[in-house]
């Protein structure tokens, strides 16, 4: 199984939607079904993780031994897909977080040329002078 998901790795694209048409159904077969699962999975698309998830999870219910030879690898590959499905879940929550910032950092760079086109357009204040350090006659110090 490590081989063939080693193979199946290394697969182009169309190269892999032609392993998973020739798999066809497995039926009850537990190797052809961790092989599909495995294929499925190597797409990484949602439909196919969850149908490559359903077709681990019949191999785990089967009890006859050479079903029981694949429940660990079953258990692995399921928490596999489990942990790239959370991952992709948390990368899509964070792009979405980039964009509502650059949307964010946008209006903000707009409100800023505005007030600087407002700033451009008031007129000028003059200058005061600063005040003169002698006070003023009435308020000496005796």
């Amino acid at each position: 199984m490590l081989a063939y998901a080693e193979r199946i790795r290394n697969l182009q694209a169309a190269e892999l939607a032609q392993e998973i048409n020739g798999l066809g159904d497995p039926q009850d077969a537990p190797g052809r079904m961790v092989q599909l699962a495995i294929a499925l999975g190597a797409a990484r698309n949602a439909a196919n993780n969850l149908r490559a998830q359903a077709l681990l999870q019949r191999v785990i219910a089967q009890t006859h031994p050479p079903a029981l030879a694949l429940h660990p690898l079953a258990r692995l590959l399921l928490a596999q897909q489990a942990e790239s499905r959370r991952l992709e879940e948390q990368a899509e929550r964070l792009s979405q977080q980039v964009r509502d910032g650059q949307r964010r950092i946008e209006q903000l760079n707009e409100r800023l040329e505005a007030l600087r086109a407002i700033e451009r357009s008031l007129p000028q204040r003059p200058v005061l002078s600063a005040p003169s350090a002698a006070a003023p006659a009435g308020t000496q110090r005796r």
